[in-house]
């Protein structure tokens, strides 16, 4: 609905609303609503640049978040365990360092249909935390094992395997999905590409800067190689526990005012104000087309 009423095409929105609700009960909510989405498309028919993101300060906020995020998605170290990881089991005399890279593939796989699912349930925020912790208690016991095989001189490959699996396993299940999913949410219709191709941006400019660092990294802390990454998840668990929104089942307007934790600014008065007097209606009618939970965050 709110992108037919950017394209100008307020008759189609509301009845898109229409089908959406399904109920006579919700007749005032749906104008409220559709002139809610109406009065927040105005105020962002404006050219959207990288530039305005920054200095408009309703956009600052949530760019910042979705930037971070992606530098945390990609400094955690995950893809230095994809890049180097059959020489890592190599290192660690796994049996078949091949099998190895098999099963890091396939647990990612795995991890990230069982994550579809739990991000509607758990909700975003939930699962970064989750996900951030795990991956830290990972990255310490994965290095205490490397340790202790190598002071003491025993076999403990399985284990280094096994701390690698629940490695990427926890990433899959918050801080691989869950930064390009929260990106988008956290913006409206109009400005939504420009941050997420900015976001993106950061991505791989972070993710082809562990691919150079880490096997210098690797060569000089040696077995301790994972702890710079259980330091920068820790930080990513405080990170998303204090300053990340929870967007799951609400709408634009709601994540906002979650975001800012005070009163909007006087241009979010009479939105904010719609959204307060829905808020009752909608939690009552998640059940749409997008999902019980989720269809607040897609208008």
């Amino acid at each position: 609905p709110r992108w037919l009423v950017m394209n100008d095409e307020p008759a189609k929105a509301e009845k898109t609303l229409r089908q959406l609700r399904s109920t006579d009960e919700q007749e005032g909510i749906i104008q409220v609503e559709l002139e809610s989405m109406q009065a927040l498309t105005e105020q962002e028919k404006k050219e959207m640049t990288v530039g305005t993101l920054v200095r408009n300060p309703r956009h600052r906020l949530p760019f910042a978040i979705g930037v971070t995020l992606m530098l945390f998605q990609q400094w955690s170290g995950i893809n230095a365990v994809f890049y180097y990881s059959t020489g890592f089991f190599k290192k660690a005399q796994f049996e078949d360092p091949y099998l190895g890279t098999v099963l890091t593939g396939a647990v990612n796989v795995l991890a990230t249909g069982m994550a579809v699912e739990l991000m509607d349930r758990a909700g975003r925020k939930a699962l970064l935390v989750l996900s951030s912790a795990g991956m830290a208690i990972s990255a310490v016991l994965l290095t205490a094992a490397l340790v202790a095989s190598d002071k003491l001189n025993v076999d403990l490959g399985y284990i280094e395997v096994m701390g690698v699996l629940a490695y990427v396993a926890f990433f899959e299940f918050g801080l691989g999905p869950i930064p390009w999913a929260i990106t988008g949410e956290l913006f409206g219709a109009v400005e939504r590409a420009t941050a997420m191709g900015a976001a993106s941006t950061v991505n791989w400019i972070a993710s082809f800067v562990i691919g150079l660092v880490f096997p210098e990294m690797n060569t000089a802390l040696g077995n301790y190689c994972f702890l710079p990454f259980a330091v920068v998840t820790v930080i990513s668990v405080v990170f998303s526990h204090y300053v990340v929104p929870e967007t799951k089942g609400k709408t634009l307007e709601e994540i906002r005012m979650e975001m800012f934790r005070k009163r909007p600014s006087s241009e979010d008065v009479e939105d904010s104000g719609r959204s307060r007097r829905m808020a009752g209606s909608l939690n009552d009618s998640r059940d749409s087309d997008y999902g019980p939970d989720t269809k607040g965050s897609y208008y």
